[in-house]
């Protein structure tokens, strides 16, 4: 799935719009409260006008899952006024397990415009998350984070600040499955080198991983070398490299650790890798996503290589 495309799943539940009117299944349905151009320039509503009239429904105490969508004017503000609201509001949600932070396409916004805040006060208002996302690095801090719930914790960015990375490094979070962070490039703040992510790759940093997704970077190789030569994969049944700038030098390094066949999936699309490696990979014998291959830019005299999702 692009960033650019609209979830169509979350958490394992499907995605519906809410248009202010009805609710109908608030267990097995994901609902996406997001405020429209025509919402706000025309009706003169706010974003907050869209959460209350969604709590004003009675089986709104039911939902499970949230999508939280485009606010007044993505562009220039940033999201810890909803933060705020959510929190606020947390006794009228008191069953949300499944919270996904700003799924905003490019025809809304860049992703490296959306910018937020400090998400903490929302991890530690909902005990019972078990699935938090969030999309935009700009501004973002995740504070101390101590969850005994929280199974998946998934970042989406063009540019993740070091200090982020670092935030989740140092996160208690005894139960999380699923990591997936996407590190993005320099030019957009993404300033972490493969040194900071040696944490991940560890044993013991989340016992209960099974799926590693350290991807859309530019130093991708670095990443595979990394986790190549570590022993997290005595334990993760799905490793997800895909979205950056992977070369043969990486791919090498993953095919000479035996260990990556005992993986369940692999996903290494948007690539730079060459027939050959295609070919080596796809005969690892497990299920593979090596899709999207990429084709370096040359200009004068420099090869230039891009991740999937940057601005």
């Amino acid at each position: 799935m692009t960033i650019n495309e609209h979830l169509r799943e979350f958490a394992g539940r499907s995605v519906q719009d809410f248009d202010g009117h009805g609710i109908k299944d608030p267990k097995s349905e994901a609902y996406r409260i997001s405020l429209s151009y025509e919402e706000y320039n025309d009706d003169g509503l706010y974003w907050e006008d869209k959460l209350d009239r969604f709590l004003e429904h009675a089986k709104s105490s039911s939902a499970e899952a949230i999508v939280i969508g485009s606010w007044e004017d993505v562009g220039s503000q940033d999201s810890e006024f909803i933060v705020e609201l959510l929190v606020d509001r947390k006794d009228q949600l008191p069953n949300l397990k499944a919270l996904f932070f700003g799924d905003i396409i490019m025809e809304e916004s860049e992703c490296s415009w959306i910018e937020h805040g400090d998400m903490s006060p929302l991890l530690q208002a909902f005990p019972r998350l078990s699935h938090f996302a969030v999309r935009g690095g700009g501004g973002l801090s995740l504070g101390a984070v101590d969850h005994s719930n929280l199974r998946a914790l998934i970042v989406q960015s063009g540019g993740l600040p070091q200090r982020v990375v670092s935030e989740v490094a140092s996160a208690r979070l005894p139960k999380l499955e699923h990591l997936e962070l996407w590190l993005g490039e320099d030019n957009y703040g993404g300033d972490c080198t493969a040194e900071d992510l040696e944490p991940f790759v560890s044993k013991n940093l989340f016992p209960n991983l099974i799926f590693l997704g350290l991807k859309n970077s530019e130093i991708q190789d670095d990443i595979a070398i990394l986790v190549a030569n570590s022993p997290v994969l005595e334990k993760i049944k799905v490793l997800d490299l895909s979205m950056g700038t992977l070369t043969d030098k990486g791919a090498e390094a993953l095919l000479a650790n035996p260990k990556v066949r005992q993986l369940e999936y692999l996903d290494l699309h948007h690539h730079y890798l060459s027939t050959d490696l295609v070919k080596r990979i796809l005969a690892l014998g497990i299920p593979v996503n090596i899709s999207d291959r990429q084709s370096e830019e040359v200009s004068d005299g420099e090869v230039w290589r891009f991740i999937a999702v940057s601005e």
